[in-house]
């Protein structure tokens, strides 16, 4: 018929920032990150500590300075993290280290809420 086959005719819509909510997504690094690292001295010396990256705009909303620490709450599962600041992440978005440690209870890609303390 000469019409090109459309695989994919459903388009996720655009990500928006929510009120006092943040997609959680991991924050890959070349040291830690993979699953054995932190098995291996010499790379888990090298691996950054756990933290939670916030843009600029965010942390101004939340009060919180980097290095400072905030809980990120998910289900009623809490951790605490240090703060870090990424200029270039869209508002509404969190990093966290992965693999996050004593982190566990939280998943990526869902709605987190993070208060500082």
């Amino acid at each position: 018929n000469g019409q090109p086959t459309s695989f994919f005719t459903d388009k996720p819509e655009a990500f928006k920032a929510r009120h006092n909510k943040w997609l959680l997504l991991p924050q890959f690094d070349v040291f830690g990150s993979g699953g054995l690292s932190n098995y291996t001295p010499a790379l888990e010396k090298l691996s950054p500590e756990p933290y939670i990256a916030l843009s600029k705009n965010d942390m101004q909303q939340l009060g919180v300075e980097a290095g400072s620490t905030v809980e990120v709450s998910m289900n009623g599962n809490t951790c605490l993290l240090p703060v870090k600041m990424k200029n270039k992440l869209s508002d509404g978005i969190a990093l966290v280290f992965a693999p996050p440690v004593n982190t566990g209870t939280l998943a990526w890609g869902s709605w987190v809420k993070i208060r500082s303390i």
